[in-house]
Order: C-alpha cells, then sequence, then structure tokens
C-alpha cells in the first residue's frame, strides 16, 4: 500500500459509498418486479384470498372500479416498499 491506509478503511470510505447508489437502485428494482410477480401468481393460482384473485375476479364481472381500486392498492404497496428499500 503506497499510502499506508488500512484495507477496511478504503472499503468502507471509498468502495461502500460509491457502490451504494447501485445497490439501492437494484434493490427498489427487484422489489417492484416482485411484487407484479406475486401479484400475478395469485391470478394464476387463484387462491381464496389475494389482490390477484380480488382483480381477476373483479375484471371477469366487468367490475371496473374495483380493478382500480385493487390496481392502485397494489401500486401503493409496491411504492411503500420502494420508499423503505431507500430508507433504509
Amino acid at each position: 500500500m503506497f499510502y499506508r491506509i488500512d484495507r477496511n478503511r478504503i472499503i468502507r470510505e471509498l468502495n461502500t459509498p460509491a457502490i451504494m447508489p447501485f445497490i439501492i437502485s437494484g434493490a427498489s428494482s427487484s422489489i417492484g418486479l416482485q411484487w407484479r410477480a406475486i401479484i400475478t401468481g395469485k391470478v394464476l393460482s387463484q387462491p381464496e384470498f389475494g389482490i390477484g384473485t380480488l382483480m381477476q375476479a373483479a375484471q371477469t364481472f366487468l367490475n371496473v372500479d374495483a380493478v382500480i381500486s385493487w390496481t392502485i392498492v397494489a401500486l401503493m404497496i409496491s411504492y411503500g416498499s420502494e420508499k423503505v428499500i431507500r430508507w433504509i
């Protein structure tokens, strides 16, 4: 080491701050994709209680206001998860 700086200090003060934006961006993107996959899975598997099941039932019976309501709920859950990740 040229300047006799400890490796732990280099990682803590140089490398970690440099990669944090990429970690946060990747984590928030994956959380959004995760919620879409969960809701899609619930549409396909049709459990008794689930956002996807209720959205599918509302779509089947042409209940537009319920479809929009469940979509807004799904968006709020996804947005809240993203905010929690960015806060952490």
